[in-house]
């Protein structure tokens, strides 16, 4: 049983999640574009970025399925493998692109989301936090996509040095 979730989960529901979610942002994107007059808010401007980096992650985990492999846990057989998960393309592709720059993008992502989180607070009643409000106030868009950038790539260095590349295979080729 549990080779049949693996295999829907990687095979199936990945796929079909990310090419949802790329549809789903590529239409806020547009919808967030038509309504140009209302872009000069920060708000939009946040949930925009968030968009183009949500597309970017789910492009990323669209290809991840070509270095994963479902095999019989019993007689350690291979379900369904791709033919150049072993490559060192493929490999460096899940360390780099997966890991690395994958968790970069999900964290500056929710950092973003943050940013909108607070602006759609603002929006909303008239008695704010002066701390917010002041926060507000000092962090420009770029400042915060920046402050976002760094942080991000400070927290996913950690994935470049867990991983490395497999050269016990046969298949170990520079492709």
């Amino acid at each position: 049983m549990k080779t049949l979730s693996k295999f829907l989960i990687v095979f199936i529901l990945i796929p079909a999640a990310s090419i949802l979610g790329i549809t789903f942002n590529i239409l806020l994107i547009h919808v967030i574009k038509v309504g140009e007059r209302d872009l000069k808010e920060k708000y939009f401007k946040y949930m925009s970025f968030n968009a183009k980096l949500n597309c970017i992650y789910c492009i990323i985990y669209l290809l991840s399925p070509i270095n994963e492999c479902v095999s019989i846990d019993q007689n350690k057989i291979d379900f369904v493998c791709s033919s150049i998960r072993k490559l060192v393309f493929v490999q460096y592709y899940k360390i780099i692109f997966v890991e690395f720059i994958g968790g970069c993008v999900k964290m500056c992502a929710n950092l973003t989301f943050v940013f909108v989180t607070l602006h759609r607070y603002m929006l909303i009643g008239k008695n704010h936090s002066k701390f917010v409000e002041k926060l507000l106030e000092r962090i420009t868009f770029k400042r915060s996509i920046v402050i976002s950038i760094i942080l991000s790539l400070c927290f996913s260095i950690q994935f470049i040095l867990e991983y490395s590349i497999n050269k016990n295979s046969d298949l170990y080729q520079y492709n």
